[in-house]
This record gives structure tokens, C-alpha cells and sequence, in this order.
């Protein structure tokens, strides 16, 4: 799948972002349908359970339960790949709009001390 065919919202978005800043974090207060079709998507990935760091996951949820199976996520490399494609789709946009907005304005003047 192509990145221009991803069609995230905008808080998936927010979870890459996320996910990002903080790879490897616990499960922050995201649905979990969005956090599955992330991982759908192999944008965000679930490490190895036995690599967690128990004394993160105890300073984060505060008991040491070894019950409860600690879902921690981070990102993938092609959801990297998903958040820079982003970037530069949004610069695309943006400067020419910018350049255009700033150009009829310009204009605009001009007609004005032209009368």
C-alpha cells in the first residue's frame, strides 16, 4: 500500500505523532479500534512482550502485576515513513496557498491605489 493511499484521521495521526516523540510507551488514552488498524496497517507495531522494562511499566500503572500483560507500542519504520510523507504532502500545499494568498493581497492593493 502506498503512503498517498493511507487514509488516516486525525486522531491517528496524533498517535504516530505520539508514538514518535515517545517509542515504546504504554497504551495512553487512545481507543483501541484506532490503535488496531494502525497496527493493521504495520504502522505501529507491538515489540517483544519480554524486552518491557517492568520498572516503566510499575512508574506508569503503579503496580507490579504480572497478570496483566503491559501494551506497549512504537512505531514502525514505515509509519516513519507515513509521518514524513506527511510533512512534506502538507508543505506542498501550504507554500503555494501562502504564496497565492499573499499575491491576491498584493494585488489587490495595487487595483486600490490605482483608483
Amino acid at each position: 500500500m502506498n503512503h498517498q493511499q493511507i487514509d488516516l484521521s486525525v486522531k491517528e495521526i496524533k498517535i504516530l505523532k505520539y508514538y514518535l516523540k515517545n517509542p515504546n510507551s504504554p497504551i495512553a488514552d487512545y481507543q483501541v479500534k484506532d490503535i488496531e488498524k494502525l497496527i493493521s496497517l504495520e504502522l505501529l507495531t507491538i515489540p517483544n512482550q519480554s524486552e518491557i522494562d517492568i520498572d516503566t511499566y510499575i512508574n506508569v500503572f503503579g503496580h507490579r502485576s504480572y497478570d496483566i500483560q503491559p501494551q506497549i507500542f512504537s512505531l514502525t519504520e514505515k509509519g516513519e515513513m507515513y509521518l514524513q510523507f506527511l510533512r512534506k504532502d502538507r508543505l506542498r500545499f501550504y507554500i503555494p496557498l501562502a504564496i497565492s494568498i499573499f499575491a491576491l493581497i498584493i494585488s489587490a492593493i495595487a487595483l486600490i491605489k490605482s483608483w
